[in-house]
């Protein structure tokens, strides 16, 4: 088995692209929020809404640099949980060496 440190070195592994929202609250309120950003935008004339879908698309591109914020966080939150899983209360040896 390949070592899945070095296929996510190698890009042969991308988290965001196997990410899927499996909340069901979440697809609800994602499915009322575009609802209703429809029915807004059918109010605006086509200035404001070329406007207004423009800082939609600025608001998007936010997203996935949040996202990998969020990742690269959890990801040390989870790399310290191993090391303090690993060594003693005082840090000062590997459990299991004393």
């Amino acid at each position: 088995m390949k070592s899945i440190l070095l296929e996510l070195f190698q890009g042969e592994i991308a988290p965001l692209d196997r990410y899927q929202v499996i909340l069901k609250e979440y697809r609800e309120q994602w499915d009322n929020a575009m609802k209703s950003e429809n029915s807004f935008v059918k109010k605006l004339d086509e200035p404001l809404r070329e406007e207004f879908e423009q800082l939609m698309d600025d608001h998007f591109d936010l997203i996935p640099l949040e996202m990998s914020d969020v990742f690269a966080e959890g990801f040390r939150i989870g790399a310290r949980m191993m090391v303090e899983s690993l060594w003693d209360n005082n840090g000062d040896e590997a459990k299991g060496q004393a």
